[in-house]
Order: structure tokens, then C-alpha cells, then sequence
């Protein structure tokens, strides 16, 4: 009787470690939540006395940013949940940069209006091609007129394997980064806040 016990006991457990090592080989690859921390890069200056006001907009369909992938054509997912945060203090640090140190309502209004950001895996040469874009437009509203700017990038970056969470924070982080400092820069929109 008791020898049957242990017999069943060591079926049991080898079932069990069976079904574990089954599950654990179906998808070794996990999902990311990534996060950024742009950086704007600026190269002007504004007059000091504006006063400006900066408003983030988050108008992504999803979260979902896209799939990551391994040699073994395992998916999962990447996502980032909320880039607004993020692309506030890099502006609020740009225009501290550039000189603005009066920031409120009544004056300049920049609005920047993250509209998609898309992240694609894929394999090329035994090397994993990640292909990213950002569509980014800055809306700047002053005296009853306004301008929008759009500043659109691709970018394609290439990795031995799977990128970790932190060199893919590091791709969206740059590629976000390239479309703002773009932003901050462009002539005309500094035309019109001056």
C-alpha cells in the first residue's frame, strides 16, 4: 500500500514537472512595458518674457506598440502605457533651455499631440531588424492664431538578439527624441512664438 502511494506521489510530480516544462517551452520570450525619457536638443532661443503653458496629448488607438520577436518566431507583445508624462518634462526642459522661465496660462500655448508610435521585429542576416516610427505633431496657439507642425520618423536599428527592455527604451526614447528636437527647432514654429 504504501509503496503504491509513493508510486502514484512520483507519477504525480513527473506529470506535473511535464505539464510546467511544456508550458515554460511554449513562449520563453515575455512581454515589455517599456518607458522613455526624451531628450530635446535645442539650438534657440525665445524671449524671455513669455509666458508659456505646455499641454501633452496621448491620441494612440493602443498601448500596444507592437510584437517582439526571438530566433525561435516567439511573440510578445511591447507596450507603452503613458508617454505624456515623458514628453511634458521634455518640453518643460527644452523651453527652460531656451530661455522661457515664466510658465502658466494667458501667453504661449505649445501642445504637442503624440498621434502613433510603432514598433516591428524581424529577422535579416541572423540579425534582428526592429523598424520603428513615430507621428508626432506640436500645435502652438497665441493671440487667437495658431500653428501645427508635423514631425514624422522612421528608424531602423539592428541587435544580435532580442533587444533587452533596455535598449529597446533606449530605440523609442531616441526616435521620439529625434522628432521633438525637430519640433523645437523648426524655423517657422520658432517665427511664430517670437
Amino acid at each position: 500500500m504504501e509503496r503504491r502511494k509513493t508510486l502514484m506521489w512520483v507519477k504525480a510530480t513527473a506529470l506535473a514537472a511535464a505539464v510546467i516544462g511544456v508550458a515554460g517551452c511554449g513562449n520563453t520570450l515575455p512581454a515589455q512595458e517599456v518607458s522613455i525619457s526624451p531628450y530635446i536638443s535645442v539650438s534657440q532661443t525665445l524671449p524671455a518674457h513669455i509666458t508659456v503653458e505646455v499641454a501633452t496629448q496621448d491620441n494612440r488607438s493602443s498601448t500596444l506598440l507592437g510584437e517582439r520577436l526571438d530566433r525561435l518566431k516567439g511573440k510578445a507583445p511591447i507596450f507603452l502605457n503613458d508617454a505624456k508624462p515623458a514628453l511634458t518634462q521634455a518640453a518643460y526642459k527644452a523651453l527652460t533651455d531656451m530661455g522661457i522661465s515664466l510658465f502658466g496660462k494667458g501667453g504661449v500655448k505649445y501642445t504637442i499631440l503624440l498621434d502613433s508610435l510603432t514598433y516591428q521585429a524581424s529577422y535579416e542576416n541572423l540579425m534582428q531588424k526592429v523598424d520603428t516610427s513615430v507621428e508626432l505633431r506640436v500645435r502652438v496657439d497665441k493671440n487667437n492664431t495658431f500653428f501645427v507642425g508635423t514631425y514624422n520618423t522612421q528608424q531602423t536599428d539592428f541587435f544580435v538578439s532580442s533587444p533587452s527592455p533596455e535598449e529597446n527604451q533606449a530605440t523609442l526614447t531616441k526616435i521620439l527624441s529625434q522628432s521633438l528636437t525637430r519640433a523645437f527647432n523648426d524655423p517657422k514654429m520658432l517665427d511664430f512664438v517670437r
